[in-house]
């Protein structure tokens, strides 16, 4: 379910396969999965 910010910006939540996309690092390629993995 997505949700609209204060700023107008959408918030959408990531699932385990979902590629993480940034602008700031556009060579970035990990999965929400990784991410969370890196934290277990």
């Amino acid at each position: 379910m997505a949700q609209t910010l204060p700023e107008g910006k959408l918030l959408t939540p990531f699932r385990s396969d979902d590629r993480i996309v940034s602008p700031t690092f556009p060579q970035l390629n990990l999965t929400a999965q990784q991410i969370f993995d890196s934290f277990a």
